[in-house]
């Protein structure tokens, strides 16, 4: 294992998650290394995997393999396995630190003490102590000792929270936490949701969905780890259930500047909303101008669904069959790469078939707005089947927090966008003009 592909694995600007699937397999480390006592150098074999090895000693090769995820576990090395068998904090270290190949010694961890990481977060996991991950001598790995406790024993709480605050905790840790599969659909990324519901449908089939056969590989292996963990496992949805929100018309009052477009799907809805856990003064956070929650990687540059980007709040309904209006109640609004962003006062009315407030809860409805931009206006209907994701405490969906960015082109075409906690659209920025730089972004907050 390289200086550069471990830091890689490791770094603080990686995604937690990333870390916490890895460590899903290195928990199994020491106690897996009791099954098969690998031979020293060449061979092949589930201890050290085939080829040419310059590793020795107990559980060398299964950092090389564990590390890089590349190949399922021996069979048995479940979590459950490993965390009943834990022998305590100081005989786990010895373990694992005898274990080290010669290239993982302290000189390339530094900053990243994996041993004493893995033997604390065995530790918490065992203890159902999540307190435990505070002693871990790498502040970076402290929250991903926390969310291994969390999807382990059941404490959706211990779910590191998205950014910004409003778009709540993340969806994949949550999912695995609540041991509920339809909470999946949750997960940032395709792999993310194709692992979590393979894991918690208990059905490896899923992963044949990622591309790349070390992560089918890695995806399988963790099916295995997870099983009998996740035993009790329940859906809130049905398993053929997939949420959707369409745009079904698009038209402006100018005749000679129509919408680019009449129709166009999105997938900000299909990975849940975010609502109030009690109260009505905040409202529910369905799709927001900020870039979470849109699956945009199979969607190609020039198609609609890539250009459109809608905020989409409202306050909790009383009822399941409620109405409410766009501009007290409801708030819609609209940006399309090339046309045009509408978030002038608006009218309309959102109605509803189905509100659940909790996690899993079903949200389905349809609506209709005008927006006014100027002279111009622009009507947009539309209908959605989602589903809360998470609840958040309501003043964090109504803090005044502001984010912006903005971009400019060599061209001197460029759009600036704003994004705020406590309102939706904070405002156009400018773009670049002459060569390519930042244009100023968007004020946020509102």
């Amino acid at each position: 294992m390289t200086r550069t592909k471990l830091f890689a694995l490791c770094g603080p600007a990686h995604d937690r998650l990333w870390i916490a699937t890895a460590l899903s397999a290195l928990l199994c480390l020491g106690a897996c290394s009791k099954q098969a006592t690998p031979p020293v150098g060449a061979g092949s074999g589930s201890g050290t995997g085939s080829g040419t090895g310059s590793g020795s000693g107990e559980g060398a090769a299964g950092w090389a393999e564990l590390l890089g995820v590349r190949q399922p576990g021996p069979a048995g090395s479940s979590l459950l396995d490993v965390v009943k068998g834990f022998p305590g904090y100081e005989r786990c270290l010895e373990r694992l630190t005898r274990s080290l190949p010669a290239d993982l010694g302290a000189d390339v961890l530094p900053y990243y003490d994996l041993p004493d990481y893995l033997c604390r977060t065995r530790e918490a996991i065992f203890k159902n102590d999540s307190t435990v991950c505070t002693r871990v001598v790498s502040y970076s790995l402290k929250k991903s000792c926390e969310l291994m406790v969390g999807m382990y024993n059941k404490k959706p709480e211990l779910c590191p929270g998205d950014y910004p605050t409003r778009m709540g905790k993340n969806g994949y840790c949550l999912a695995m936490a609540q041991r509920d599969p339809s909470l999946c659909f949750g997960a940032k990324t395709e792999e993310e949701e194709a692992r979590c519901k393979a894991i918690l449908w208990n059905d490896d089939a899923h992963c044949g969905a990622l591309t790349r056969s070390e992560r089918r590989d890695a995806c399988k292996a963790e099916v295995a780890r997870w099983a009998p963990v996740v035993r009790d496992a329940k859906a809130s949805m049905p398993k053929d259930y997939q949420p959707s929100f369409e745009l079904t018309s698009i038209k402006t009052t100018n005749a000679a500047r129509p919408a680019p477009f009449e129709k166009v799907s999105l997938s900000c809805a299909g990975q849940g909303g975010v609502a109030p856990s009690y109260g009505d003064t905040a409202k529910v956070v369905l799709c927001s101008l900020y870039p979470y929650g849109y699956r945009l990687s199979k969607a190609a540059y020039s198609s609609n669904e890539y250009k459109t980007k809608v905020a989409f709040e409202f306050r909790p309904p009383a009822s399941d069959t409620a109405k409410l209006s766009f501009g007290s109640d409801a708030v819609f609004q609209i940006q399309i790469t090339g046309f045009d962003s509408y978030t002038g006062a608006q009218s309309g009315e959102l109605a509803f078939e189905k509100f659940e407030r909790r996690r899993g809860g079903r949200v389905k409805g349809s609506f209709k707005v005008t927006i006014e931009q100027g002279l111009e206006k622009l009507s947009v209907e539309g209908r959605f089947d989602s589903f809360i994701r998470d609840l958040v405490s309501p003043t964090d969906l109504t803090s005044g927090t502001g984010y912006g960015y903005g971009y400019g082109s060599g061209y001197g075409s460029g759009y600036g966008s704003g994004y705020g906690s406590g309102g939706v659209l904070g405002g156009l920025g400018s773009g670049g003009s002459g060569g390519t730089g930042l244009g100023a972004g968007g004020s946020g907050g509102s």
